[in-house]
């Protein structure tokens, strides 16, 4: 009780020294008696570490979004085991709470821009997703494989007329780990994992940037176990990186770029894959599958890029595999896969029929 209290003091007296915009706006939710309060972010965001933050909060021109999550929402990271003296990831996360745009969503799924660099993705605004449930109006946050809901939004006019919106949310938003520690949490997931280890990949995933990985459930994996019994680890690797996408392509790319999008380029140099949508399902092949495996679960956002759950393995043309014995070939490029030999066997080939951002995000490989 006494911390909530203290915090209370510290947020009266932060917004008596910023008592503008944003801050201002805030301001009216720092008192018990309401559906929510907001002391907490309140006062973390007025710390001398934070003054950045804050500026950007109290002299935002506009336009510009925040997240701000309830004090119940900081009461259960901080139960969970977050550090809010730890001045570097308090900085990392309260960045993820801003956006350079006055975002009000609009479609049944978009992806914000927010104001974290994100390390993992050279330096590019870290994304969050947004889900606007048709019917109900209601808005979900996702960010790797947690979410917030949007429990109100206020539209301030700032000081010099520009146009600021702030979503009050249930849940602090976390910036998403990497691939291979997300799949690590999925129980679904394990054969990947294991599958990953045994080619000695997990580096390398962790490693590249900007990517799009298709992620096959463990049935999928079972459904294949006579043809991978035979593989040495330099084809497992192989098989493996046909599941990369050089670029970051979420589902809405997909959809947009039409019916039919052949020769998606992948990490297996030379060994594409093709996609097919009726704008609700979406279902990829590659030349040695016998059907399509389909997307089961779309637009897991992680570090460097994002995770599409499919529930079939993906195979290229077998004969497109290296050859040789599995202590002959462990040490080839296919199967050392390090981030250098990942960026050398990108394609540079762009898919006809993709958006015009997701060729660009192909032409230039950004990893």
């Amino acid at each position: 009780m006494r911390f909530f209290a203290t915090i209370t003091l510290l947020a009266s007296a932060a917004v008596a020294a910023a008592d503008t915009g944003i801050i201002a706006d805030l301001s009216k939710y720092t008192t018990a008696g309401g559906a929510f309060t907001v002391n907490t972010l309140i006062t973390v965001a007025s710390l001398p570490s934070q003054k950045a933050v804050l500026d950007t909060l109290a002299n935002a021109a506009g336009p510009i979004t925040l997240f701000a999550p309830t004090d119940d929402a900081f009461a259960k990271v901080i139960a969970a085991g977050f550090n809010s003296s730890d001045v570097a990831a308090l900085t990392d996360v309260l960045l993820y709470h801003v956006a350079p745009t006055a975002f009000v969503p609009s479609a049944a799924r978009e992806f914000i821009d927010t104001a974290r660099p994100n390390p993992a993705n050279g330096g590019k605004p870290t994304k969050l997703r947004s889900d606007l449930n048709s019917t109900s109006k209601a808005v979900t946050l996702t960010f790797g494989l947690s979410s917030a809901k949007v429990i109100q939004t206020d539209h301030v006019t700032l000081t010099g007329g520009g146009a600021a919106v702030i979503h009050f949310i249930d849940a602090v938003l976390v910036p998403p780990t990497t691939a291979a520690a997300t799949a690590s949490n999925v129980p679904s997931l394990s054969s990947l994992v294991a599958a990953l280890k045994t080619a000695n990949l997990v580096d390398a995933v962790t490693s590249a940037s900007g990517i799009t990985i298709l992620a096959p459930v463990n049935d999928a994996f079972t459904a294949i176990a006579s043809t991978a019994a035979t593989l040495t680890t330099a084809q497992l690797a192989s098989v493996l990186t046909f599941h990369v996408i050089p670029g970051v392509f979420y589902s809405t790319d997909l959809v947009k770029a039409g019916p039919t999008l052949a020769n998606i380029p992948t990490l297996f140099a030379g060994n594409n894959l093709t996609e097919t949508n009726d704008g609700t399902t979406v279902q990829i092949s590659g030349a040695g599958n016998t059907s399509p495996a389909k997307v089961v679960i779309t637009d897991v956002l992680v570090a460097n890029g994002v995770v599409h759950v499919i529930d079939t393995v993906l195979l290229p043309k077998l004969s497109n595999l290296p050859t040789g014995s599995a202590s002959a070939t462990a040490t080839s490029t296919a199967a050392t896969a390090s981030p250098t030999s990942l960026k050398a066997g990108a394609a540079k080939v762009a898919p006809a029929g993709l958006a015009a951002a997701a060729v660009a995000a192909v032409a230039a490989i950004v990893f």
